[in-house]
């Protein structure tokens, strides 16, 4: 698949304070224990969404095999000022094709092109809290605080690019992402 556009972030930031940094160098060791040692991770991802054909599945339309898809013809602007969940992103008047009820009667692949429906994008962040406690320059504990989706942002699925199923078409059912998901983890380093 063809993603027009993608951008992806990365960032790790150790705190600036606790000993050997530039704020609170003079801790003493329990407060740097417990103030010290904080580092803040995150991966941005935004990406615009992923090409869709529009397919009508009625095979006797272009007297193609059943793993084949026919095409509909475009008649018109196919895009609604929506995201498919509140209502269709797709006009399903935009599309015509032969109803056929017999098959092979005049068959023949419709005027819309391949992936010329642009689905949803994404836009996610992930994020990580890390604390790392260290005695003796040997040995560490790491405690992990990390989020997946940290904003909870909604990022809807690819929706239905099938306009012979009026129902449906153009609706988004499901996410791409899933929502906030969070875990704890702890590590020791020797």
């Amino acid at each position: 698949d063809n993603i027009k556009q993608r951008f992806v972030n990365s960032l790790v930031y150790e705190l600036p304070w606790g000993k050997g940094k530039p704020f609170g160098s003079n801790m003493n060791a329990i407060t740097d224990k417990i103030l010290g040692g904080w580092t803040v991770s995150a991966i941005t991802t935004f990406r615009s969404g992923f090409w869709l054909d529009p397919r009508v599945n009625n095979v006797n339309n272009c007297n193609s095999a059943s793993n084949n898809f026919c095409r509909p013809d475009l008649v018109g602007n196919p895009y609604l000022d929506s995201n498919g969940v509140d209502s269709p992103m797709f006009d399903i008047n935009a599309f015509n094709w032969p109803r056929k009820t017999t098959p092979f009667a005049n068959p023949r692949y419709g005027t819309a092109g391949v992936n010329i429906l642009e689905g949803n994008g994404i836009n996610t962040w992930d994020m990580a809290v890390l604390k790392n406690i260290a005695w003796a320059d040997r040995y560490r504990i790491q405690f992990r605080w990390e989020l997946f989706n940290a904003f909870n942002h909604a990022s809807f699925g690819q929706p239905n690019a099938t306009p012979d199923t009026p129902a449906t078409f153009g609706r988004v059912t499901g996410t791409a992402i899933g929502p906030r998901e969070m875990q704890f983890g702890l590590k020791f380093y020797f």
